[in-house]
């Protein structure tokens, strides 16, 4: 069916329309509640059903009925089979997977079925971030988890796939490394910068090291010390990661982050209110007195450039 919505009403309205009308569907709706239960069971009894969604056998059977027409309109490779009064949700478990994650997380902004979700308190004890992407690694982490627990794997993962995650990793190293040696700071006019560079001149004039351009090798590693100043000042730089889009990119980040500064320099927080540097592939609301990356793509030299920029600034900034 087709909902229409009369014109002449505030964006405002119709969006608040909108969000009850879904918020409405994501409690109430028997064919959502039928889904999940079967996402995350794959294989149950109609009786099951019954007893577990309050619904009478006949009902049951209409319900898993209108989902089989919704996966063929939807072209979804997933298929619910059943065998007496057993029902089986089958396919690509690659297929299954996504479109269980795509179903959560569409409804998680007004649904949250903790009895679906497998506990991941422990897998995410020590992982931080912005709300919006620590709950959608919760989410794919819980559906991961209550596969696995349940004895579906991916048994077709091909060579080529396997091999993405070296040649990741190979362009993680690359990229920031080679961003790290070849940037210049903007911001060198310090005091206690210069201060640094000229005793790092000095050393190398009176010890007569094998240095080809002496003054362009003070420069540079006055820089790459100056990362290390403010551990001697108890100063650090607070930064808070939401990766709408991409939240497998957060741990990379940070972990990169952490190849490059000191780690008692830099701070990764949940709170995004507290934070010196916000990144994020989406607009954030933040304050003059915060700094904002905008980073969507790893593989793009360009949003490292640009964080490793602001961070660095960042923390030059506060040696003041």
């Amino acid at each position: 069916n087709t909902i229409g919505l009369i014109e002449g009403f505030s964006q405002e309205l119709l969006l608040n329309v909108f969000v009850n009308l879904k918020k409405k569907f994501f409690d109430e709706s028997p064919f959502f509640r039928l889904l999940l239960y079967l996402l995350k069971y794959r294989k149950t009894r109609v009786v099951d059903i019954s007893e577990k969604l309050m619904f009478s056998k006949s009902y049951s059977y209409k319900l898993i009925s209108r989902l089989r027409d919704i996966f063929e309109s939807q072209r979804i490779p997933i298929t619910i089979n059943s065998d007496f009064e057993s029902i089986s949700l089958e396919g690509n478990e690659k297929y299954i997977r996504t479109y269980h994650y795509l179903v959560q997380v569409m409804a998680y902004n007004v649904f949250a079925d903790r009895q679906t979700r497998v506990n991941i308190d422990l897998v995410g004890e020590n992982y931080k971030s912005l709300q919006t992407t620590k709950v959608k690694h919760e989410i794919l982490l819980s559906i991961l988890e209550n596969a696995v627990s349940r004895g579906y794997l991916i048994q077709d993962i091909d060579k080529k796939s396997l091999e993405i995650f070296n040649i990741n990793t190979w362009a993680y190293q690359n990229i920031y490394f080679e961003n790290l040696n070849g940037t210049t700071s903007q911001y060198s006019n310090d005091n206690r910068i210069h201060e640094v560079q000229n005793i790092i001149l000095n050393t190398v004039l009176n010890f007569e090291l094998q240095v080809g351009d002496k003054e362009l090798f003070a420069n540079k590693l006055s820089h790459i010390l100056s990362y290390f100043l403010p551990v001697q000042n108890k100063e650090t730089v607070v930064i808070a990661i939401s990766m709408l889009h991409h939240p497998e990119y957060v741990p990379v980040i940070q972990n990169k982050l952490l190849a490059i500064f000191n780690e008692k320099i830099i701070k990764f927080s949940s709170n995004h209110n507290e934070a010196d540097i916000l990144v994020s592939d989406g607009i954030l609301n933040h304050d003059n007195s915060q700094d904002f990356a905008f980073f969507r793509d790893i593989h793009n030299k360009d949003h490292w450039d640009n964080l490793n920029s602001v961070v660095q600034a960042r923390i030059i900034s506060k040696l003041g």
